[in-house]
């Protein structure tokens, strides 16, 4: 293999100090500059594996099954440090990984247009605020990590994160209640979706109706964070759905 290939083996750390008092790092490079860093070399490696591959899709060439995996691995880890594995970039990741498999040449145009994609972001200023919050590691737990997005304006992502918060607390009411978490279709066991355990768990007694409703209300808040249709809720809106699950998680302990 080439040596430009491993280099993506290494690539900066984007994991830095932090002030445990304001939350933010105190590392001489900024996440951008670390961001900028890793990508050069993502780009590097893209470049190489155009030049030696024989066809627009990076098939052809002299180029290694491991090559690939490498590359796409790269370009998938610099997504989840930088975005984080519940953001827009990495769902767009994942729905790369239902069609075709990591070691597929296929994925490697795919990925380094997502990677480029975020990289623009983060050099507009759209997510460099947001990325060096989420990876201080001040926070506890998801709630409190969400209050301290919202105190900072951050509505979207802390909408996220109370929404991951929701739907892992209601598995666990649904384990402590006997619900089963996943279900058969077509021969194939998949987990339940967010409401579907909704409606099974008031089905079972471990909640009322207008809770239920409730909790259907807050699951299309999420999902409509998830799906970046952000102007469709406020910040106030998100901060009453972020009380309201603390209260609901307070109210019914699993």
């Amino acid at each position: 293999m080439p040596q430009i290939a491993g280099a993506a083996l290494e690539c900066p750390a984007l994991s830095t100090p932090v002030d445990h008092q304001s939350g933010l790092s105190v590392h001489m490079k900024s996440l951008r500059d670390q961001a900028t860093d890793q990508f050069q070399v993502l780009e590097r490696i893209y470049k190489d594996l155009e030049r030696r591959s024989t066809y627009d899709d990076f098939s052809g060439g002299d180029i290694t099954v491991r090559e690939y995996v490498d590359f796409n691995s790269a370009c998938l880890a610099f997504i989840h440090r930088v975005a984080g594995e519940g953001s827009v970039y990495a769902q767009q990741a994942e729905g790369v990984l239902k069609r075709y498999p990591i070691a597929h040449s296929h994925v490697v145009p795919h990925f380094y247009g997502i990677a480029g994609a975020l990289k623009r972001d983060i050099d507009m200023g759209f997510t460099q605020d947001f990325a060096e919050i989420v990876h201080a590691d001040v926070f506890a737990d998801f709630m409190e990590m969400a209050d301290h997005l919202l105190t900072e304006g951050y509505k979207d992502p802390a909408a996220v994160l109370v929404g991951g918060a929701l739907e892992s607390h209601l598995k666990k009411l649904a384990q402590k209640h006997g619900v089963d978490t996943v279900e058969n279709i077509g021969g194939n066991s998949r987990p339940k979706k967010a409401e579907r355990l909704n409606q099974d768990l008031a089905k079972a007694g471990a909640y009322n109706l207008l809770q239920q409703k409730t909790v259907t209300s807050w699951l299309d808040l999420r999902n409509k964070a998830a799906h970046a249709n952000y102007g469709d809720y406020t910040l106030d809106q998100v901060r009453l759905f972020s009380m309201g699950v603390q209260d609901f998680i307070s109210r019914n302990p699993a």
